[in-house]
């Protein structure tokens, strides 16, 4: 399933992880005989996720050898209920032989670290886009400054620990855990932050709820900066902006860290101009 050109853009790594996992969930999907949802898988979702590429890729073009390879599979993944369609599709890319003799789609393995960079890149584009819009409602924004932070707070560090550790001992975050966690011995140190800590661990265990065990990360394990730079002229169409900056965390002025929600790994903060 490598048999193109080198891939080393995002952009292109993303949608070939995703031409991957829908493969692999039609195929389990038609083990099962959900042949409904084995359509969703191999068409619909592949679709989107296409169209999705598509407009990221902007005006430097998607990779030609890629798309093939995506064609390729859909087509072959739609062929036990599509035949006719699936073997047009098949002729068109050159196959002289019929697309039934073609042998089931294999590909690699689904890299998990590439999902979960998509995803972020998701959930803070959907977070800047309400952010926009918001800021839109007072006046014009055409300009974004993006802080992006390194780590958490100490703080946050110490309640992250102390949560991990329950989690990893297999005790429930109750009533009691909750309050037995202010006074905790750790985060003695930190009494001043109290007042944000406990919704900070509250958001963070109903996160746990989704994510698991990584919910308490201290660190993500990608580079946000990087993954927002590649993807800055789809970010600044998506958005409407003219200028869109990447930045650490804090800011260099006090008074605008101030008025922002702080940044975590993981959940930029925006200022607006």
């Amino acid at each position: 399933d490598e048999c193109y050109a080198k891939i080393e853009l995002f952009i292109d790594k993303i949608f070939e992880n995703e031409v991957k996992r829908f493969v692999k969930s039609a195929d389990e999907c038609y083990a099962k005989m959900n042949y409904r949802d084995a359509m969703i898988e191999g068409w619909d979702k592949m679709q989107n996720a296409r169209d999705k590429y598509r407009a990221m890729a902007g005006g430097a073009g998607m990779h030609a050898d890629l798309i093939k390879r995506f064609i390729e599979c859909q087509a072959l993944l739609i062929c036990p209920i599509c035949p006719h369609f699936s073997e047009h599709i098949w002729s068109e890319l050159g196959n002289t032989e019929s697309v039934m003799n073609a042998r089931w789609p294999v590909v690699g393995s689904v890299d998990l670290l590439l999902l979960r960079m998509s995803s972020y890149f998701d959930k803070t584009l959907s977070d800047l886009r309400s952010k926009v819009e918001k800021a839109n409602t007072k006046s014009k924004v055409t300009k974004a400054t993006v802080y992006v932070a390194e780590a958490f707070l100490d703080w946050q560090q110490a309640t992250l620990t102390i949560l991990k550790a329950n989690a990893e001992a297999g005790k429930p975050f109750d009533a009691a855990f909750k309050k037995g966690l202010t006074g905790h011995a750790d985060l003695a140190p930190f009494k001043s932050a109290m007042k944000t800590l406990m919704p900070f661990a509250a958001f963070t265990i109903d996160d746990f709820a989704v994510r698991g065990i990584e919910a308490f990360e201290l660190k993500v394990p990608y580079d946000e900066v990087a993954i927002l730079q590649d993807c800055m002229d789809y970010m600044k169409a998506e958005l409407g902006l003219q200028e869109i900056t990447i930045d650490k965390w804090p800011p260099a002025d006090a008074a605008v860290a101030k008025k922002l929600q702080p940044a975590t790994p993981g959940k930029p903060a925006v200022q607006f101009s």
